[in-house]
């Protein structure tokens, strides 16, 4: 392995055989393990008589100058043991091969630097290099050309250039006067009977999505023998792109993860476009963050004020988007691994977990062409999972597992319900009931569904095969008399065609039943509990391979296009046999149920077409543009022609060269009347020079006849506005270069009357107002409180150290500042009720995270998690697309979270690499460093993950006393205050954490 700097230096190391890393990984806890190490490693004589660690098999080698690439070329063959690493090493104007050769059997020591060679100017600065599979040859890619080298080992080696044509013109040519850059190559691993060792088949990517195939081969002259467009990814691509040959003719599967847009899987046939089979979703960079207050009604049909957080990401016209950012669903693995063994290989058809009403676990029916399968999982993950019939729980001989089972489930009053071809058998989990067998006289069972509905009555839909006819046949599961009975409902319902599904729902009151069938229909039933199905609506899907295997029914508001007015809706989701997913919106309404739409819900983004050779486009002017965009609108992309109708501004609104850098929302008044308004500080030129100018733009967000919006007042100014904020009824607060402006607007005159200035050091990069001091964040020297006094704009208070900031935001009922900087720190500033002597706001902690915070917002927690957190929530957002959630704790919670995280940084398990002095210090937290003052909850995480109450028992435990115990007991207990812990510290100290770490979006 070899490691280079950027300039002067790389390290070479000696790993251990692949064999050897496999074994220790297996027989170790993995790559995880905290004496893993794939580096040889070998004592001295001096080493081991002073007992002391072991050295690693590396050394050190110096090149003159900056490190452009470095790779291992591949041997010749019959000389496997033969290393051959290769750099590009650019120094001045010269660009060189260095080489250093050695047999991987020898020591490091052995190296051989080979003598350099000079590139030619045109291979100055090589975008990518390319080993090559045979010999030792290898490819330098340019801008403009590709060169082959090979027989680099008798000598200088020799180059064949090739012209690489620019023949796509750039996907988005911007305002860059230079072409695209080739960012990345991939080469498909050919199987030996199908490849030629003599041919690299190459594949090579433009930043912009554009791939060329190239085939280079040893003996041809030229060595590049075809090159060709594969076509266009629709992404930005950087460093993450592969292919993969699918084992056909010559097909293979490219697949490109976007930096700056969603990526993407393709498939790549020869003389085809190339078709888009699978999209990788990616939200970044994310620019900017805006959490939209929004009233939803909860499932008890109260009103309930929420927050939804959304997101603008992308980049260019074609890959921005606006994004809205919630909590997906994930599952997370809570009990042991089952080994399925002999159940797997005889195949698996479906699976159910039913309750344990004991509490021990869950059992997990498993059903298997001939047979059923009952299984139990423990709820600890230190229990081993065993079959139901060893646990002696349940009465399993009225189960009927020597069938497949089509349903199961389990009702409200705990019973244990197994539907088979042949019949419906239940169990009591209580001893005294009697179990139920229902057998259907003359026909067979080839379909069932089970729902409890608010009456605490479970449902059982059936459908019966009686001869060549079916029929939908239905009841409730229930006891009476000590038994469990199944009290069948009404007449059974003669279905036009065999059921290849049902699904029993609870809509509006009432019972609906969705029955797939083999002639692709969807059939709709309705019925009152007790009664039998009555009215039905049938859908017809397009094509007589769209039988819907599998459904789900989804509670949601009804889009405009479907429905004249909003209200709740179902959106039928229905998994069909050629392999789509399709949707319905269904209004059950009145009698009947009526269809109000189809559409696919997963829609693959086709590539455009391939673009005609001709006059490549060197420079794009790209126009600011407003739009209204409705989050609960269908997701959709819109074109060059459709942006330009979406936008509400005229052309006159925009300068030549305008950029928006932020907009804000206004709502200036008298006293008697308020006015609304949007308002946009710009730049003019490049942002950040000496030469730019600013403007504040204000228009009414309402539309016109020609659906535009009015623009209403400009205020040129010298310099770019970098940030804005409103003050009282009718004020504004910006920066304009180094100076922070306040000025008054006179709704009478439409005119901005009073101005007044403060000059900083650096200019803002965020302003806030709350109450009355002015909160600004800027450039280079930190944050900055400003006040209104009879004197002007004056400074208050200033941050002790000068940092590149980017965000803040004000924790009122802590009097603290949350500041956020680009040196990946978020730091805690205490604002005083009266200025210190040296007018500075102390700070109070600071965080060092992985990468930098640059947008803050408050987010309010769940209802049910305030019961347990008062403050809300802070999220922080990176512009790699990291979110990160920010809680602010007393100093007794603290405390507790801080003595826990002491632990755990001793513990591999949590901690992998730790710093070897965390052991020398004392678990007892201590503020001696404002560093201290941090808690990673992704530490708080990982205990709970990898082993929660185990793990920090082993913790507490490590010393061999009491004592950790209880200092746990001493601070849990005035960390929870008046909420007094129960008997078990341990449970309840993991139980507050998990309510901390409990994400709020």
């Amino acid at each position: 392995m070899a490691v280079g700097a950027h300039v002067n230096r790389i390290v070479i190391y000696a790993l251990k055989g692949m064999d050897r890393i496999r074994k220790e990984v297996q027989t170790q806890d993995g790559l995880n393990a905290k004496n893993f190490m794939p580096i040889q490693q070998v004592h001295s004589i001096r080493h081991i008589e002073a007992n002391a660690d072991l050295l690693f098999q590396e050394i050190h080698a110096g090149v003159n100058g900056s490190i452009l690439k470095m790779e291992f070329l591949h041997p010749s063959k019959g000389d496997e043991y033969h290393v051959i690493l290769l750099l590009v090493v650019s120094k001045g104007k010269i660009t060189r091969l260095v080489r250093f050769e050695w047999d991987s059997r020898s020591s490091l020591s052995e190296i051989d630097r080979k003598p350099s060679q000079v590139l030619a100017d045109s291979e100055r600065v090589p975008l990518l290099l390319i080993p090559l599979t045979y010999g030792t040859s290898f490819a330098l890619v340019c801008e403009h050309q590709i060169t082959v080298f090979k027989d680099i080992l008798t000598g200088n080696a020799k180059g064949q250039a090739y012209q690489l044509e620019h023949y796509e013109p750039p996907e988005e040519p911007g305002s860059s006067k230079g072409l695209p850059i080739w960012t990345q190559w991939a080469r498909p691993m050919r199987p030996t009977e199908r490849g030629d060792r003599f041919v690299d088949n190459i594949y090579l990517c433009r930043e912009d999505g554009v791939v060329r195939y190239i085939d280079i081969k040893e003996n041809s002259h030229p060595m590049i023998s075809s090159d060709y467009s594969a076509g266009i990814l629709n992404t930005n691509l950087g460093s993450a792109f592969a292919a993969l040959d699918l084992g056909d003719e010559s097909n293979d599967l490219l697949i490109a993860a976007g930096e700056m847009a969603d990526g993407g899987m393709w498939y790549f046939e020869p003389r085809k476009p190339l078709e888009l089979v699978g999209t990788i979703r990616n939200w970044t960079p994310l620019r900017d963050i805006a959490a939209a207050h929004v009233t939803t009604v909860t499932s008890s049909h109260v009103l309930q004020e929420t927050k939804r957080l959304f997101a603008c990401s992308g980049r260019g016209p074609r890959h921005g988007v606006v994004t809205e950012i919630r909590k997906g669903v994930e599952a997370v693995k809570l009990g042991p691994t089952v080994e399925l063994g002999q159940l797997a290989e005889n195949g698996i058809l479906d699976l159910w977990a039913l309750p344990d009403r004991s509490n021990t676990g869950i059992y997990l029916m498993i059903a298997q062409p001939a047979e059923t399968e009952l299984i139990l999982l423990p709820s600890s993950p230190d229990q081993d999972p065993q079959a139901a019939s060893e646990t002696g729980e349940l009465d399993l001989e009225e189960l009927d597992l020597d069938e497949r089972t089509i349903a199961a489930g389990s009702t409200a009053e705990g019973f244990l319900v197994q539907v088979t071809p042949s019949s419906v058998n239940a169990i009591a989990q209580e001893h005294g009931i009697l179990p139920l067998a229902w057998r259907p006289e003359g026909a067979f069972i080839t379909a069932a569904s089970f729902l409890t509905i608010p009456t605490r009555t479970t449902m059982l839909l059936v459908v019966l095969q009686r001869h060549e006819e079916f029929y939908l046949h239905h009841g409730h599961i229930g006891s009476q008399g000590g038994r469990i009975v199944f009290e069948e409902l009404g007449e059974s319902v003669l279905l036009q065609s065999e059921a290849s599904s049902v699904s029993l729902h609870w809509i509006k009151n009432r019972i609906i039943a969705f029955v797939g069938t083999l002639a692709a229909t969807l059939r709709i039933y309705t019925t009152e509990a007790g009664s039998g199905f009555g009215t039905y609506f049938e859908y017809s899907f397009d094509d007589p391979f769209s039988i819907c295997d599998s459904l789900a029914v989804i509670t949601t508001k009804i889009p405009a296009t479907v429905c004249e007015e909003t209200e709740d809706g179902q959106l039928v989701v229905c998994g069909l046999r050629n392999g789509t997913v399709r949707t319905l919106w269904f209004n059950e309404g009145g009698d009947e149920g009526s269809h109000g739409g189809e559409r696919d819900i997963f829609e693959l983004l086709s590539p455009g077409a391939p673009l005609s050779t001709g006059t490549i486009v060197q420079r794009r002017a790209l126009h600011p543009a407003i739009a209204f965009v409705d989050p609960d609108a269908e997701p959709t992309r819109v074109d060059q022609g459709e942006r330009d109708m979406l936008n509400l501004l005229k052309a006159d609104d925009v300068a030549r060269g305008e950029k928006f850098l932020g907009i804000l929302e206004w709502f200036p008044t008298d006293g008697k009347k308020q006015y609304h308004m949007l308002v946009i500080h710009t730049v003019i030129g490049q942002a950040g020079s000496q030469e730019a100018i600013g403007r504040l733009l204000f228009f009414s967000p309402y539309l016109n006849d020609d659906n535009r919006i009015k623009q209403k007042i400009i205020l040129d100014h010298e310099a770019e506005i970098s940030a804005v904020a409103t003050h009282g009824d009718s004020s504004l607060v910006y920066g304009c270069g180094n100076d922070i402006l306040f000025r008054f607007l006179n709704l009478e005159e439409k005119k901005f009357k009073q101005t007044m200035k403060v000059t900083l050091r650096s200019p803002a990069v965020h302003i806030s107002v709350q109450g009355a001091n002015i909160h600004v964040s800027t450039e280079s020297h930190g944050h900055h409180i400003l006040s209104i006094s009879e004197d002007g704009l004056t400074a208050r208070w200033a941050e002790r150290t000068s940092r590149i900031s980017a965000h803040h935001i004000i924790a009122l009922e802590m009097s603290l500042i949350i500041t956020t900087d680009f040196q990946c720190r978020v730091a805690g500033l205490w604002q005083p009720p009266r200025p210190q002597l040296d007018r500075t706001a102390p700070l109070i902690f600071e965080a060092l995270l992985p990468r930098s915070i640059t947008r803050l917002c408050r987010m309010p927690r769940h209802v049910w998690q305030k019961k347990r957190l008062e403050e809300d929530a802070i999220l922080g957002t990176s512009e790699d697309g990291t979110i990160y959630q920010l809680s602010l704790l007393d100093e007794a919670s603290w405390r507790l979270l801080a003595y826990i995280q002491n632990m755990a940084m001793r513990e591999p398990r949590i901690c992998p690499y730790p710093d070897p002095r965390v052991r020398e210090r004392d678990i007892e937290p201590s503020m001696a460093r404002k560093q201290n003052m941090h808690i990673d909850g992704d530490k708080l995480i990982r205990l709970l993950e990898r082993g929660s109450r185990r793990l920090l028992e082993e913790m507490l435990a490590e010393d061999g006393t009491q004592d950790r115990r209880d200092r746990l007991a001493i601070l849990a207990i005035d960390a929870f205050k008046d909420k007094k812990p129960n008997g078990d510290i341990v449970e309840s100290v993991l139980g507050w954490i998990r309510s901390l770490l409990l994400p709020a979006i």
